[in-house]
C-alpha cells in the first residue's frame, strides 16, 4: 500500500491547499511497519498473496504478511517510537509560547460579538 505514487498523491493534495510551503515540509510519509524483519521478529506466519489483488504480481514468490497480525500494542509502540524520534521539543516550546499572541491576533480580526464588523 505504501508506494511512491501514494507519496506523490498526498504531496500534490497538500500542495493544492497549502500554497506557501513545500508539501514535503508539511507531510512526511515513512514506512513504519510491517517489514520482513519485523514479521520475522514477531514470528508472523506469511500469507499467500491474493490472486485478486493487482499488486500481487509485483511480489512474485515473496511472502506477504498482514499488518493486523501484529498485536495492537506492538504496532502502537512502533508508531509512537517513530513519532517521538521526529518530534522537536524546541519547536513545540516555541509554538506554545507564541500561541497566546496568535490567538489575540486572530481574535482582533474576528467580527465583534454584536455582529458588527
Amino acid at each position: 500500500m505504501f508506494s511512491e505514487g501514494l507519496v506523490e498523491d498526498v504531496h500534490a493534495f497538500v500542495g493544492s491547499i497549502i500554497y506557501h510551503k513545500n508539501p514535503s515540509d508539511v507531510v512526511m510519509l515513512k514506512r513504519v511497519a510491517l517489514t520482513a524483519e519485523q514479521a520475522r521478529g514477531h514470528s508472523l506466519e506469511p500469507a499467500p498473496p491474493k490472486n485478486t489483488d493487482s499488486r500481487s504480481k509485483k511480489w512474485g514468490a515473496k511472502p506477504t504478511y498482514q499488518l493486523e497480525a501484529l498485536p495492537p500494542d506492538v504496532l502502537a509502540t512502533m508508531v509512537d517510537g517513530e513519532i517521538t524520534s521526529l518530534f522537536n521539543r524546541e519547536i513545540l516550546k516555541a509554538d506554545v509560547a507564541a500561541e497566546p499572541g496568535t490567538r489575540r491576533t486572530i481574535a482582533k480580526q474576528l467580527p465583534s460579538a454584536g455582529g458588527a464588523a
